[in-house]
């Protein structure tokens, strides 16, 4: 899996975000708040780390999954590995966002509210999510149309999650008047940055740069 860490340029821009979030607690009445500042930056950039890992997979997907690359492959008689790389990078993807969600003790998202005394939970209640959790639930080792249709997951599902965590995440970071920390999921501009040095590297046609990005506009909207 991606690991992701943040690290920020200055110890003075620590310090800065430590004393906001320390204000920002102090601003709750609930008594599970967390006063230990290092404690409440760590929650604070693991929220941000597990987003960015995220989407790092599901950009990929977004690319691999495309029907002109899917095609290309197919006809190199290579696709059966091309589905099996495919449905492993979603599955990761997947693995990734369940950091957020996981009920099999304290989530990211349960601690946060913890230690923050925010609402963040309540905040992203979604149909969605629930396809999210039944897929992971269903823990597939791959993706198969199977799956895919008795779980119900849609292909823009994962994306529309990490959405709706940002705009939590943004609510919060709002109230602790820092700056925005994770940004809106623009797929489309993420997916361009990678598709050429991916098609480059797998010896794909250059050309088809401009097919797989309106495919991927074409099924993200």
């Amino acid at each position: 899996m991606i690991d992701v860490s943040i690290k920020r340029n200055h110890d003075r821009d620590t310090n800065q975000t430590k004393e906001k979030l320390l204000n920002l607690v102090s601003k709750s009445t609930k008594k599970t708040v967390c006063h230990d500042a290092n404690q409440l930056l760590d929650l604070y950039d693991a929220y941000d780390a597990a987003f960015i890992a995220a989407t790092e997979y599901f950009i990929y997907y977004c690319i691999i999954a495309a029907p002109s690359a899917v095609k290309y492959f197919n006809a190199a008689d290579g696709g059966r590995t091309w589905q099996f790389i495919g449905d492993a990078v979603f599955d990761e993807g997947i693995n990734a966002l369940w950091q957020f969600f996981d009920n099999g003790g304290l989530n990211i998202i349960q601690r946060f509210d913890k230690a923050f005394g925010t609402k963040i939970g309540s905040l992203i209640q979604d149909e969605r999510i629930k396809e999210l959790k039944e897929y992971r639930h269903k823990r597939a080792a791959h993706r198969n149309r199977n799956v895919h249709e008795k779980t119900s997951i849609r292909y823009e599902t994962p994306i529309h999650v990490l959405n709706k965590l940002r705009e939590a995440k943004t609510k919060i970071d709002d109230e602790a008047d820092l700056a925005q920390s994770i940004y809106m999921l623009d797929i489309e501009n993420s997916c361009a940055m990678r598709i050429a040095w991916i098609l480059n590297d797998l010896k794909i046609p250059g050309s088809m740069s401009e097919v797989v990005l309106k495919e991927i506009h074409d099924l993200c909207s």
